[in-house]
């Protein structure tokens, strides 16, 4: 089981962890985390890249190593990726942009905007055909076209970007990814 890191995470205990030499940190031999700016060719020679974190939208909580930094985006590179798993998510993202709006603090929804605009500066760098993350624990599955602001001219690209649902009942909170086709199936904990 691979994971990234998300904003909740204990950072610190984390990072004392070291990265091996094929990029994995690992805790467990069956439990490893792909750091930030993680690059690996997976089955079918697919490319897959890894950018966890996000913000905690509860100040007293925010942490030094909860969101992505230049560093993380250095480790990223620019090259086009099939698939990025992260935590946070690109903007602009009708769908979650909506029901965000109005639901914290003007504070609170001014450092999650910075934290997204880093993410999106990794995001727009490689280009993904495939984007998962969850930060948000709301059920968003969409092909975005990005007509407002997502590259321009030859820079312009569609990805479908897939935020996960929080682990609970019904919730879409997990799925499974073709690695051929970069099809990837929803599914709930009772499907």
């Amino acid at each position: 089981m691979f994971f990234v890191d998300g904003n909740l995470d204990r950072h610190e205990d984390l990072y004392e962890h070291p990265v091996d030499a094929s990029g994995y940190r690992w805790f467990a031999p069956n439990i490893g985390h792909l750091p930030r700016g993680f690059r690996a060719t997976v089955a079918g020679g697919r490319t897959l890249a890894a950018l966890g974190g996000a913000a905690s939208v509860d100040r007293p909580r925010v942490r030094y190593l909860e969101t992505v930094s230049a560093d993380d985006l250095a480790a990223l590179g620019a090259s086009d990726v099939d698939i990025l798993i992260g935590h946070d998510a690109p903007q602009p993202l009708p769908a979650l942009d909506q029901q965000l709006a109005g639901s914290w603090t003007e504070d609170a929804l001014a450092y999650a905007a910075d934290a997204r605009n880093m993410f999106t500066r990794g995001f727009l760098a490689v280009k993904p055909a495939l984007y998962l993350g969850g930060h948000f624990h709301t059920p968003i599955d969409v092909v975005a076209g990005f007509v407002a602001g997502f590259g321009d001219g030859e820079d312009r690209f569609a990805a479908r970007v897939v935020l996960l649902d929080a682990v609970s009942g019904r919730a879409q909170s997990q799925g499974i990814r073709d690695l051929a086709s970069l099809t990837f199936e929803v599914f709930s904990l009772d499907d």
